[in-house]
């Protein structure tokens, strides 16, 4: 029976191989992969991956990140652009022109007429305190109030009594001293709105132009009307009424600087610039 021996046993492999699969004993099993496919290495290693005597992954174990972990950015952080790349230019002027050129506005520069409009403005305030000066005089003249009192009295032909006459002296003495104090304390509201618009004119702010319109045009309206009554003033009363009219030309000489376009613009770029 030569050709039962030929045959494989049952289990045995023809090519050689034992049973079930298993090589037989003395094979290199060095020849081919270990537990997984073609060309890996034990447990999914690769062929050249070292392992150490027990089988285990080099040091740092499955999964774990490289140098440096996960989600940290490269050397130099995100956003930076490596070395030779160009920069950024730093803020500022570009291409030879100002931040406010590049978004369409040119910087202004001072009108010849605004100079004019600061001195307009001192005098003014000159003008304003020479026509106070004649008021707050008169109304420090308490002997004059009184000699217009004796002369109504003596026209009426009344006597009066020393008690009488010394209640009129303090009555007098009363309204007068209020009356300069009232003066003096306006005067120097005044003077210090005028000083108020100066110092805002000087710093280049628009509100003090606003602020001395709207100041010029009052000055307008309450002193307009002094001036119908010229031809009947003789006096001291002429003394008013010509600064009253020096006053009212100066208040519409600011007027027409304030007004002025150079000047409007260039303050109200500076409103926008600061």
């Amino acid at each position: 029976m030569p050709e039962q021996n030929d045959r494989p046993s049952y289990g045995q492999d023809p090519e050689g191989r034992g049973p079930y699969g298993v090589p037989p004993q003395g094979q290199d099993r060095q020849s081919r992969p270990d537990y997984g496919p073609t060309g890996q290495g034990a447990y999914g290693m690769g062929p050249g991956r070292p392992q150490n005597a027990h089988g285990r992954p080099p040091q740092g174990g499955y999964g774990q990140p490289p140098h440096g972990g996960y989600g940290q950015p490269p050397h130099g952080g995100y956003g930076q652009p490596p070395q030779g790349w160009p920069q950024q230019p730093p803020p500022g002027d570009r291409y030879g022109t100002t931040p406010y050129e590049a978004y369409g506005m040119q910087r202004l520069e001072e009108p010849p007429k605004y100079r004019a409009l600061l001195t307009a403005t001192l005098v003014s305030l000159a003008v304003y305190v020479v026509s106070a000066v004649p008021g707050f005089l008169m109304l420090g003249d308490a002997a004059g109030f009184r000699s217009m009192i004796d002369e109504s009295i003596a026209e009426q032909g009344r006597q009066l009594s020393a008690d009488q006459l010394e209640s009129i002296d303090q009555v007098l003495g009363i309204v007068t001293g209020m009356g300069m104090a009232f003066m003096a304390f306006w005067m120097l509201v005044v003077v210090g709105l005028y000083l108020l618009v100066y110092v805002g004119l000087r710093g280049r702010r628009n509100w003090a132009r606003v602020t001395g319109i709207v100041f010029a045009i009052l000055a307008l309206v309450f002193t307009l009307p002094s001036l119908f009554a010229l031809p009947f003033m003789g006096g001291a009363g002429m003394f008013s009424a010509v600064v009253s009219l020096v006053s009212v030309a100066v208040d519409i000489w600011w007027l027409v600087l304030a007004f002025n376009g150079q000047i409007s613009r260039y303050l109200e770029q500076r409103a926008l610039m600061s």
